[in-house]
């Protein structure tokens, strides 16, 4: 039984840099029906736990366009918690 899977996935996914990080973008093959979102596995490298997603479910169409143009200009800071101040 051949069946091609592709016929029954949502969403699309690409690979991108976003701040010198790699990128899991995602967005629907749909416009309105899936997920648009973003997901980076590591801020600080690759022994980091610190991971990154922001996505939404169902996006009206002009809303999904502006999603995926805000995620590439993501900027990431880190900050140190002995330099904060109570």
């Amino acid at each position: 039984m051949n069946i091609d899977a592709d016929l029954y996935r949502k969403q699309n996914v690409s690979w991108d840099t976003i701040d010198n990080k790699r990128a899991k973008i995602v967005f629907p093959r749909i416009s309105g029906k899936g997920t648009t979102g973003v997901y980076i596995g590591s801020l600080w490298g690759d022994s980091s736990k610190v991971r990154f997603n922001l996505h939404g479910t169902d996006l009206k169409k002009q809303t999904e366009e502006d999603l995926l143009k805000a995620i590439k200009t993501l900027r990431f800071h880190k900050r140190s918690i002995d330099n904060e101040e109570n």
